[in-house]
């Protein structure tokens, strides 16, 4: 616990470093929703290797791999989005509880175990396909957001000082300044604060799409002041933007009219 602070707040104390540049504001939907519930009944072999998988992205030499994998992240995107909207459907409270965990004192009883969680929902691994840990939040974070009903309103932008408090609020993984994935998570919340509504535009097109693209030009356009969080020579996929950026925006959801306040 103590060593996750620290890197938390490390990756903090970067995100602000980053943000210290001139911060101009910009211009700015929470029921659960009624959903449809499809489960498929996968075989444990079929989940046993989805958790063989997911546990394998934790290795940063395994996950650089996926990441100059763009087909295969296509695919795996797509896997995510089925298994999030059926995850959601079987019980949104609990995919609410382990999204919230990022946030400290946020999630509801104890902690959830991955494991726990995807042989809870097993019957939503339609066929066996491994997918990133944060495909896997991103797409149920997606699925909550874009909801036909009862999707929770979008908040409008923030100050300076409210996206910087919420990049300290969310978790990072590590402190690594080098790594893709700390960074892209960073520059997806750093975004979200400041262009809510045009992250929420975003999830509204079609993964891989051209429009997908222009939406990322257009959020990239209205938050030049994110710009400097990257590394340059390991760029990420639209894929891994996505994911970050809905996850970025459930929690801006709910932690962005409480900074705004203070």
């Amino acid at each position: 616990m103590t060593k996750h602070l620290r890197a938390t707040g490390a990756a903090a104390g970067f995100a602000v470093a980053c943000l210290a540049i001139s911060l101009p504001a910009l211009a700015q939907v929470s029921a659960p929703a009624q959903r449809t519930v499809q489960r498929s009944g996968a075989s444990s072999d079929d989940l046993g290797r989805l958790q063989s998988v997911y546990d394998s992205q934790r290795d940063y030499t395994s996950r650089m791999e996926f990441l100059s994998d763009s087909a295969r992240q296509g695919e795996t995107w797509l896997a995510a989005q089925k298994f999030a909207e059926c995850a959601v459907g079987f019980s949104e409270d609990r995919v609410r509880n382990l999204l919230d965990q990022a946030v400290e004192g946020k999630a509801k009883g104890k902690k959830i175990d991955v494991g726990e969680f995807l042989n809870r929902n097993q019957g939503c691994v339609a066929t066996y396909m491994g997918f990133d840990r944060d495909f896997m939040r991103g797409a149920m974070a997606e699925a909550i957001l874009t909801a036909e009903e009862g999707a929770p309103t979008i908040p409008g932008p923030g100050s300076a000082d409210a996206v910087r408090e919420f990049i300290k609020a969310v978790k990072a993984p590590s402190a690594k300044t080098d790594d893709p994935f700390v960074v892209g998570q960073l520059a997806a919340e750093c975004r979200t604060g400041f262009a809510p509504m045009q992250v929420r535009a975003l999830l509204d097109s079609e993964p891989g799409s051209a429009a997908e693209k222009g939406a990322l030009n257009v959020l990239k356009a209205v938050t030049p002041q994110c710009a400097s969080f990257a590394v340059a020579d390991k760029p990420l996929t639209s894929q891994f933007e996505r994911a970050f950026a809905a996850q970025a925006l459930y929690h801006w959801v709910d932690l962005g009219p409480k900074l705004a306040k203070n």
